[in-house]
């Protein structure tokens, strides 16, 4: 159902504008992988099973990439537009990413790197924001019902 009549909530456009700025991140990223495979296949002429394996992988991985940049557009209009399932696939990407933020957390604080430990707890701290908000607030339940 879509929520023609209703106005967006704030915390909505902030979510949905962070999952078009992930798009074009992972889209950018989709395009370095590509071409490196191009530009890894024309620099090992010499060794072509090593050239031709590294550049078909490259080309993989930036395919995959893609289909995540549009996952990730399309979750993005979806919740702009109120769709249950766009924040049913929100909160499932947000509890994999707090899972993968305490674990990054737990294994560089052991290596002492405090850069990466601060940028551990901000996004753990966003994602914990994201969930509590998209799960709990009144605006959200109100908005995606």
């Amino acid at each position: 159902m879509e929520n023609k009549f209703k106005a967006v909530p704030t915390g909505v456009k902030v979510i949905s504008v962070v999952y078009y700025i992930g798009s074009g991140i992972t889209f950018l990223l989709a395009l370095v992988c590509i071409l490196a495979g191009l530009i890894f296949a024309s620099a090992l002429k010499e060794i072509p099973i090593i050239g031709s394996f590294g550049s078909i992988l490259f080309v993989v991985f930036g395919l995959i990439f893609i289909g995540l940049g549009l996952l990730e557009m399309f979750i993005s209009k979806a919740l702009w537009h109120g769709k249950r399932w766009a924040r049913i696939f929100v909160v499932i990407f947000t509890v994999l990413s707090l899972i993968s933020g305490l674990i990054t957390i737990i294994n560089v604080a052991s290596s002492q790197l405090l850069g990466k430990i601060i940028y551990g707890f901000i996004t753990l701290g966003f994602n914990a924001w994201l969930l509590i908000f998209i799960l709990l607030s009144q605006e959200s339940k109100h908005y995606f019902s």
